[in-house]
Parts: C-alpha cells; structure tokens; sequence
C-alpha cells in the first residue's frame, strides 16, 4: 500500500510538472508573438505619424520612402570594427566576437565584455569547444591557432602548421600540411596520429559533428577530390571529383559539394550529395548558384545558395527564397522551421522554411548585414552588420508561420 501510493504520489507530481513546464513555454511563445506584432505596430505608427506630417498627394509613400527604420533590437554591442566572425557559447549566454586585433565575450543579456584577447589581426574566424571554456581563434600569418581559456586568460598557441581544426568536443586539434593531417590532443599538444592522403595534397578540411571523421579536400593534379578519413582507424573514402563549397549533414552521414566530373568540369548550377561512409552519390541537385549549403538540423532539408530550400530524401525543391538571398548570410533555427537571412540590405529577414513565405523582419542596422547566427535554444538571433554593431534580436516563436 505504502509503495502504490508513493508510486500515486510520483505520477502526479510528474503531471504537475509537465503541465508547469507546457504553461511556461506558452508563457514564453506568447511574449514572444507580442513583441513581434508591437514591432509591426511601431512601425506602422511611424510611417503614419511623418505622412500625416508631409500630407499631400502621395504623403504615405514618400513618407514609407523617408522615415527611419525603428531599431527593434534587444541589445547592441558596440564593436566599432568589422566583424569578421561571431558565435554563441553551447548554451547560449555569451556571445563571443572577432574584430579589430581583438577577441571578445559579451554576456548575451546584459551586453558585458566579459574577457577579451588581443593581437589577434590577422585571424578570421573562431569556435567554441562543446566541453569547457575553450575557444579556438585562428589564424595568424605562420598558421598559428590560439586556444584560449575565456575563464583564466590562459593561451596555448599552436604554430606551424596549416588552418589548425578543432573538434566539435575541444578534444582534438587537426592541422595539414601537403601529403599529410596530424591529430594533435588540443590540450596537452601530443601528437595523436599522423594520416597519410597518398597521392594528394590537403587544401581544406572539415570535421564531422560527432567528430569521428574529417572531410578533405585534396588536389591531384589541376582537379580535386573529396577524402572522408576515419579517426580511430586511418581509413579513407574517396568521394570522387567535387569543389567547394563542402559541408557535412549535422547527423555526420552525408556530405554537399559542388558537383564536378573527372575531368575538373563543375557544374556550377549542380550539387552532389554523397553518403560519407560509402563514397556513392545519394543524389544530385540541379538549379540556381550554389554559393553555399545550409543543413537543417535534421539533416533532412538543404539550402543550397539562391536555388531554395530542397527535401534531400525526396530530391526536388521545396520552395525559393528571393533570389538577393543569393551569397548574403542566412541560417536554420534550431528546430528547423525558420531561416533568417538577408536581402543585401540592413534588414533581417525570417522565412518559414517549408514555404519560403516572409514571417517577420527586424530593422535598426544602419548598414548591409554581414552575417546572422541562431542562439542554441532558439530564442535569440545575432547578426553583425557594416555600421559595426552586433545586434541581438528576440526570435520569432517556433509556431510562427
């Protein structure tokens, strides 16, 4: 009887916590959908409010023409640079920046610059470790990576070699160098392995999501081929003939590159996806200018440069962005069912991603966007901009459409 009714007892605070836990996710959508129609408002209120000011023959449109866009940001990071690169921490409360001979962390709420590394010019692009307060900056001019402890200042500076790669985990450390990728233990500097690529010469690589492989690109000759190496084991696929852009699915199964033949002809209105463990095409995209590939989280969806969005199972496309979308930055939300991106313009775009239809926009860059990235849980999005600011903006809800 005592163990029924503990086993009662269980069941029912369960249910009172799943039914607390779905109050405050309506709680949270609903706040949520109301910032996103008072943004509409403003922005009608100040059309309205300078065309009854002009008045006169055509007043609304010159005033549409005329007033400036609200800024409906949440927060701005005053960068006063260029940024060259930006990422969320794994779970979404720093925001870390790369512009100027700086490195910083802002805390994504309250704006902080929570530590900063210097003298990093030359590099272009950084990446958290999954595990730790580890950030990888890269590179300098001798293809130096710094790996720097956001929470001590601690720097480990690994030199020498070509485009160094951290895995997703911060475990490993890959750098190329002609005929050969070295693994090195990013902590500790001991060299892991040495892998061999035969007869080409390494030009670029990137690591799998669930960091077991890498995907190379290797030259033989004047044409290019697309090695998956094994980490444990050493082995290669060979994928065959391709260029960049190269990209793996988030589920590390499949592989997007532009679709070239033997003889170094691409296509540049094709795409190849391959099986990565198989080397065998699952199939070919054909249509529009693939200045990149963007995986949906599922990995079920591609968007691939100004072509749309393609269903990678069914092979036909779902729907096309416009076609300005083209090399401008853009990205999936977490759950798949939104893409923010940019027109060229300094205005944010989200799009639902089965349709391709407008579901909101977001003003108050006074410069082109240079890129946008989703926080982790979805809620948030950032984009850096040429008036060099960083901006940080409320998400649509997931149910947006």
């Amino acid at each position: 009887m005592e163990a029924e009714a503990r086993r009662r007892a269980d069941i029912e605070e369960a249910k009172r916590l799943g039914e607390e836990k779905r109050r405050q996710t309506e709680a949270a959508d609903a706040e949520r959908l109301r910032q996103a129609r008072s943004r509409s408002l403003r922005r009608s209120a100040v059309i309205a409010a300078v065309a009854l000011a002009l008045a006169g023959v055509g007043a609304y449109a010159v005033a549409r023409h005329l007033a400036p866009p609200p800024d409906e940001s949440i927060l701005t990071l005053p960068i006063h640079d260029e940024v060259r690169f930006m990422a969320w921490s794994p779970d979404g409360s720093l925001l870390a920046t790369l512009a100027g001979d700086s490195a910083r962390v802002w805390n994504s709420t309250a704006g902080d610059a929570l530590s900063e590394l210097r003298g990093v010019t030359q590099a272009d692009w950084m990446w958290w470790a999954s595990e730790g307060p580890w950030i990888v900056v890269c590179c300098d001019d001798n293809f130096a990576a710094t790996i720097w402890n956001i929470q001590t200042g601690e720097t480990i500076v690994r030199a020498g070699e070509e485009d160094p790669i951290l895995s997703g985990d911060g475990k490993y450390l890959a750098t190329y160098r002609s005929y050969s990728v070295k693994i090195w233990d990013a902590a500790g500097g001991a060299l892991v392995r040495t892998l061999a690529v035969r007869d080409h010469r390494a030009k670029y690589f990137i690591w799998s999501l669930d960091d077991k492989s890498f995907a190379a690109l290797l030259q033989e000759g004047s044409g290019f081929d697309i090695g998956v190496f094994d980490i444990a084991t050493g082995s290669e696929v060979l994928l065959g003939a391709a260029r960049l852009p190269l990209t793996w699915s988030p589920d590390s199964v499949s592989i997007a590159t532009r679709t070239c033949t033997a003889g170094d002809a691409c296509q540049n209105d094709s795409t190849t996806v391959w099986n990565a463990s198989t080397g065998y095409m699952r199939l070919t995209l054909d249509g529009g200018s693939n200045f990149f590939y963007r995986w949906s989280p599922d990995s079920t969806k591609l968007l691939i440069g100004n072509a749309g969005v393609w269903d990678v199972e069914a092979g036909h496309r779902l729907c096309a962005l416009p076609p300005q979308v083209g090399p401008y930055p853009s990205a999936w939300s977490p759950d798949g069912i939104h893409i923010a991106g940019s027109t060229s313009s300094s205005t944010l775009t989200v799009w639902d991603a089965d349709t391709c239809t407008e579901v909101d926009t977001f003003t108050g860059h006074k410069g082109v966007l240079d890129m946008v990235t989703w926080s982790p849980d979805g809620t948030k999005l950032a984009t850096a901009a040429e008036d060099g600011t960083v901006r940080v903006w409320t998400a649509p809800p997931s149910g947006a459409r």
